[in-house]
């Protein structure tokens, strides 16, 4: 199911989002599983971050785990 929404995504030249907001919380990890990241980025699908941030002192925290991840997916970072 998920990776037929990465292809509609796809189809419809949307982008997806690495969200860090799970850091802070119990997920522990980014709400984008390396998995459909890694598809995403096969079918050429654009990638964006977000941090879910609500407070100022936690935007764009942990972005850095979110370069790691698109990098380990094999993605041009520009």
């Amino acid at each position: 199911m998920a990776h037929s929404v990465i292809e509609r995504i796809s189809e419809k030249k949307k982008a997806v989002e690495i969200n860090t907001g799970g850091m802070v919380n119990p997920v522990g990890r980014p709400y984008l599983s390396q998995e459909l990241l890694n598809y995403a980025v096969e079918l050429g699908v654009d990638v964006t971050f977000g941090s879910d941030a609500h407070k100022p002192e936690i935007l764009a925290a942990h972005f850095g785990v979110a370069t790691k991840m698109l990098e380990a997916a094999g993605a041009t970072i520009w």
